[in-house]
């Protein structure tokens, strides 16, 4: 198996492994995700690429919901979509898996056990129906044949990190009143164990009124540098939901802000007061977060204006109600207020924490894997895509592909 392969790596170079493993599958044909509710056709090869050291897979896909093709692009007039993975999932969920992960649920205090199969195949058609279910549009300005720009996604490192982290950050030992809890220096950091779990929790103290003990929230960096000079249209970040509790009745509202931990790849205690006050999405109620699927935070103005487009985008998932807004809550002397999902897995899974932007594309694959895209592409195996199409596709790509042929091969690669 491909996870076989990790042994010693850190996150670059299982990277690295996965693409270009990955690129040696046939993906293309059409697949009906019923969990998203999309129909997806891929069409041609998958390559493995490499972008500013960033290693990852690209393809070429069409989608539908029912009978309704859908557009991509800022307009929605994309017929057929470019779109590219980076730090691509191999993993997808399964009763009958062999691969297992475990952990204590610390809102239910349960054993949780999680069963999954390697299926590159199957993850990788996975992140491409829920892409197409969050960025798709069904608007009907389909141009037929136009080629899109990119929609690029992104998964945190795992450890050992190369670029980016994901984890949880608390202050949980001294019992203070909530405005000094909420701007407390932070006691406690998390971005090794961590794969699912709590990602933001508020609880009391039982001993004093009106005192709190706990509060805990989670960090989400991706290296967003593919992107380059490119403008970026959108953004989503997506978290896949677990668990939940509210016993305390306060009914928080979640949010993504902006975070700056001291290191790109680790996390620290002190880093828990490192985060913005701008919410960058509408707010997620408790109630509406989903337990078994992805939240989707689709980022307003303010988000997409932090998009790094040459380095590290980093985030945070936060209660908009309390920690970031003025109100208080109601103190009492026992539960708490948490809702809990998954992390980024040690191989990469097909529900991992995304960050899935919608760009223009000034920057192309290394010329040591993108030199046949336009081959494999305009003879793509899809009866569906018609000759003229291809030669769309083709046209579309062939500054890339003059621009990437260079003389020499990134070590990366050749190693």
């Amino acid at each position: 198996m491909i996870k076989d392969l990790f042994l010693n790596k850190n996150s670059k170079e299982k990277s690295q492994i996965k693409s270009f493993e990955i690129a040696k599958l046939k993906h293309s044909g059409i697949y009906d995700s019923l969990q998203y509710g999309t129909k997806i056709e891929i069409i041609g090869e998958v390559k493995a690429i490499e972008i500013n050291g960033q290693h990852g897979i690209e393809l070429f896909a069409k989608a539908w919901r029912g009978t309704q093709q859908l557009g991509f692009g800022a307009d929605g007039s994309v017929e057929i979509e470019r779109f590219r993975i980076f730090n691509p999932p191999i993993l997808v969920d399964d009763p009958n898996g062999i691969i297992i992960r475990e952990w204590t649920d610390e809102i239910t205090k349960e054993l949780k056990q999680r069963k999954l199969k390697e299926d590159p195949i199957e993850a990788i058609r996975q992140v491409i129906a829920h892409n197409a279910k969050i960025v798709g549009k069904d608007n009907g300005k389909i141009v037929t044949g136009k080629v899109g720009n990119t929609t690029s996604t992104f998964f945190p490192d795992y450890n050992p990190e190369s670029t980016s982290v994901d984890g949880l950050l608390s202050d949980e030992t001294v019992k203070t009143s909530w405005t000094l809890k909420k701007t407390a220096p932070g006691t406690g950091a998390d971005d090794i164990s961590a794969s699912a779990g709590e990602m933001y929790t508020m609880s009391p103290a039982s001993e004093g009124t009106d005192y709190w003990y706990k509060i805990r929230w989670s960090a989400f960096l991706f290296d967003t540098s593919t992107i380059g000079g490119g403008t970026v249209n959108s953004a989503i970040l997506s978290i896949y939901g677990l668990s939940k509790v509210d016993n305390g009745s306060w009914a928080i509202d979640l949010n993504i802000y902006s975070s700056s931990p001291a290191s790109n790849t680790s996390l620290a205690a002190g880093d828990f007061d490192s985060f913005g006050n701008v919410n960058f999405s509408t707010n997620i109620s408790y109630s509406s977060w989903s337990t078994s699927g992805y939240n989707d935070f689709s980022f307003n103005a303010n988000g997409t204006s932090t998009i790094n487009t040459s380095g590290v985008s980093k985030f945070g998932l936060l209660d908009s109600k309390y920690l970031i807004g003025s109100n208080t809550p109601t103190w009492q002397s026992s539960g708490q207020n948490a809702v809990g999902g998954y992390y980024v897995d040690q191989a990469g899974t097909a529900n991992d924490p995304k960050l899935v932007v919608v760009h223009s594309n000034p920057n192309s694959p290394s010329s040591s894997i993108s030199s046949s895209i336009s081959s494999s592409i305009s003879s793509s195996p899809s009866s569906s895509i018609s000759s003229s199409i291809s030669s769309s596709i083709s046209s579309s790509i062939s500054s890339s592909i003059s621009s990437s042929i260079s003389s020499s091969i990134s070590s990366s690669i050749s190693s």
